[in-house]
């Protein structure tokens, strides 16, 4: 057998039970991962009497743990954690069972800030593994005898090795923010294999890179490569290496360590979802060294098909934006979206957005009505009806966005035909097709379709408050005034029906765009959504949870209410255990944080926001993901002070990091325009167009259309003879207001 290949040991024929108590194990599970935690409890609290078993005691207590863990009663969580290691650590039990609760026990602790217990526990549990593999290579040496040769014995499961239980220790810690300690234990484990230890290689290196250490992370990652041989563990290295050997200035791909990959003996799709990340990460930088590798998998039909799939794609998309066209836009589009069709392994879900591009570029490169009508029928034939019928309004949408809009017109109303009233497609179409009048100068007709819209009572109350306010605006708009004071009474009506905390917070939102003669229905409103939100918020049972309501009520009460020194009382009014319980690595908490750091400098508390915003220098503990909500908002901050040397600073750190992010999008543009008043048109130019990539396949936000329009014209401005940078989103009023802005911002970037 190949040294590349390991064999899977068997453990014989399974004694697991299969009975009752199996099934209802197997269903706990179920709920589990539906997020249905305290039914999941009851239902392990009814098996648990009739358990006779130490395996079935443990993955009882197990189950248990996990779910108040996830509850966030993280004391019920260790002890039961504690139980399961216990009961799986017991003789005749696989041993592997009792790691994976201990670490969970581990984790508790560091949740609620017991930083010794947890270091005490973790090397109770390094030394327990290392006893246990000490003992079993000792009845292997015994096993062999005198003479070298094996005598007959009964050989146990292989234990945990040692170093996957102190890798493993490691990266717990750093998951929950202890740097220092989870780096010593990843330190031990290369310690103990020199030539080896590639994933805590490949972890350690990602946190050196966080603390800024370039060259050691550039060093791990290459040897996490290499002394992995390449394998699939080894993959996110790769990431690491790139973006290391980019702050130091080097080249992006080490070329020698990609020779030595291709010649490996990994093959399949570990190999091509290596060569994936790599061309994504080189992509992401504005390196063009991923176009070679990106042609030579278009030109290989006989590649790894869904890898495949994903590298057209990513050509799609440099098409889309122009920075990627040969005979022309639409015509260079229209040939790579039939060719991802052609992959037997695109996904249903995918064909919708190839049927936007159809319709997109499809009339552009003189597809008629009939052959566009052929190609949603083979949607519709390959994926079923249902497909078909997303395929062909993101096909109506496509052409819309190029202002084609008879043939949009023409699809929008056969789909409104062709649907039930009360289905949700009919209510897209409708939808879809009143944005369309709109934009096209009939007022009347998008009144009528927001009007049969809001009347229709099997839409959500807020959607139809939502239409009910548009067929109000667009009723004006056709010189056919509406009795406000009838409005309100309507108004009333609707809101009456929303009972959740979140729909209540988006038909605020709503009154708040249709403007002051509603702000008397607002305050109520808000007051109403606040009331509900805190509510949900402190009913929430786990982080993510609460995390949905925070953000919810932060962002309605920053951008729509203006209610920010009331989002910062409620902040305030939390303690330090509940931070501490809401820190995640998830990009809602960044976000909440960021909005709170935006409403401290907004209402002059300045220095509580720079505290804030200096976490992104001075704290490694924070996450990519968490520097780039932080970091960009605050740069920009910085430059309104005038601190510019130190916003660009601040730019350069976040993008590096980040660089494919909605957010960077405003680094990007940014940094673009430092590079122009430096003389470096190229550098600029380049930047610009990493800031439009950012924000594929289209701009949503009101700050992603102004980066994209001002980071277009600015192309256009430094190559006048470029056809290709498309604006057709965007009114020529609304250019011209973005060439003001544009000028304004170049000469805020100026050192």
């Amino acid at each position: 057998m190949s040294k590349h290949y390991k064999s899977r040991q068997s453990r014989g024929v399974s004694s697991a039970p299969h009975g009752q108590v199996s099934r209802q194990l197997r269903r706990a599970t179920h709920l589990l991962g539906q997020k249905k935690r305290e039914e999941a409890l009851q239902l392990l609290a009814e098996v648990a009497p009739s358990v006779k078993s130490d395996t079935e005691r443990a993955k009882i207590a197990n189950l248990v743990a996990k779910s108040q863990f996830e509850l966030g009663r993280y004391e019920d969580a260790a002890t039961r954690y504690a139980e399961a290691a216990r009961l799986g650590a017991a003789e005749s039990l696989d041993p592997q069972v009792y790691l994976a609760p201990a670490l969970g026990r581990i984790r508790c602790q560091l949740k609620a800030q017991l930083l010794t217990e947890a270091m005490a526990d973790a090397e109770a549990l390094s030394t327990q593994v290392a006893e246990e593999s000490a003992a079993y290579d000792q009845l292997l040496t015994k096993g062999a005898g005198k003479s070298g040769k094996m005598q007959s014995l009964t050989v146990p499961a292989r234990p945990i090795r040692p170093a996957v239980a102190l890798t493993r220790i490691g990266v717990t810690f750093l998951e929950e923010g202890y740097l220092g300690e989870g780096k010593a234990f990843l330190e031990r484990v290369i310690a103990i294999t020199p030539r080896g230890a590639s994933r805590a290689r490949q972890f350690l290196a990602h946190t050196l890179l966080l603390e800024g250490d370039h060259a050691g992370a550039e060093k791990l990652a290459s040897e996490s490569l290499d002394f992995g041989e390449f394998r699939a563990k080894t993959i996110p290295s790769w990431g690491t290496l790139i973006r290391s050997r980019k702050a130091q200035g080097k080249s992006l791909l080490d070329e020698d360590l990609y020779r030595k990959f291709r010649r490996s003996p990994v093959r399949g799709r570990a190999a091509a979802r290596a060569e994936l990340l790599i061309m994504v990460e080189l992509r992401s930088h504005g390196d063009d060294a991923w176009l070679v590798l990106a042609r030579r998998w278009q030109e290989s039909p006989g590649l790894d098909p869904i890898v495949r799939v994903e590298v057209l794609k990513m050509l799609l998309s440099e098409v889309k934006s122009g920075a990627l066209v040969n005979d022309g836009l639409p015509a260079a589009a229209l040939t790579l979206a039939k060719e991802i069709f052609a992959e037997p392994t695109l996904a249903a879900s995918e064909c919708v957005g190839l049927a936007k591009s159809l319709g997109e570029y499809g009339s552009s490169a003189g597809l008629s009505d009939v052959e566009i009508d052929a190609w949603l029928d083979r949607f519709a034939t390959r994926y079923g009806i249902d497909y078909g019928i997303r395929a062909a309004h993101a096909c109506a949408l496509g052409m819309r966005k190029a202002q084609n809009y008879v043939g949009a017109r023409r699809v929008f109303e056969r789909l409104i035909r062709q649907a039930d009233r009360s289905s949700e497609d009919w209510g897209k179409a409708v939808w879809a097709l009143a944005k369309l009048e709109s934009s096209d100068g009939n007022p009347a007709a998008a009144a009528r379709l927001y009007f049969d819209y809001a009347v229709n009572g099997a839409f959500a109350g807020q959607l139809r408050l939502q239409a009910f306010l548009r067929w109000v605006r667009e009723s004006e708009e056709a010189d056919n005034p509406i009795d406000i004071a009838e409005a309100r009474a309507q108004i009333q009506q609707l809101l009456s029906s929303i009972e959740d905390y979140r729909p209540l917070l988006d038909a605020g939102r709503q009154l708040a765009l249709a403007g002051p003669r509603f702000a008397d229905v607002l305050d109520e409103v808000a007051d109403a959504a606040e009331v509900r939100s805190l509510a949900a918020f402190q009913d929430a049972k786990t982080t993510q949870e609460a995390l949905v309501v925070l953000l919810a009520f932060a962002r309605r009460n920053f951008y729509d209410f203006n209610r920010k020194r009331r989002l910062l009382e409620v902040h305030e009014c939390f303690s330090e255990d509940k931070l501490n319980w809401l820190w995640s690595h998830d990009s809602r908490y960044w976000e909440y944080l960021s909005i709170i750091m935006v409403a401290y400098f907004r209402t002059a508390q300045n220095e509580k926001g720079e505290f804030m915003g200096m976490g992104v220098v001075e704290d490694a503990t924070i996450p990519v993901v968490g520097r780039v909500y932080l970091g960009i908002p605050f740069s920009e901050w910085l430059l309104q002070r005038g601190r510019r040397s130190e916003a660009v600073s601040m730019m350069e750190l976040v993008v590096e990091q980040s660089p494919g992010h909605r957010l960077s999008s405003r680094g990007h543009y940014r940094l673009a325009l430092y590079a122009y008043n430096q003389g470096e048109q190229d550098k600029a130019a380049q930047m610009l167009l990493r800031a439009r990539k950012c924000l594929l396949p289209r701009p949503t936000l009101h700050w992603e259309w102004e980066i994209d329009a001002k980071s277009g014209l600015m192309l256009r401005m430094l190559n006048p003879g470029d056809d290709h940078i498309d604006l057709s989103l965007y009114s020529e009023d609304f250019l011209q207001r973005q060439k003001s802005a544009l000028d304004q911002d170049t000469r805020s970037m100026v050192l």
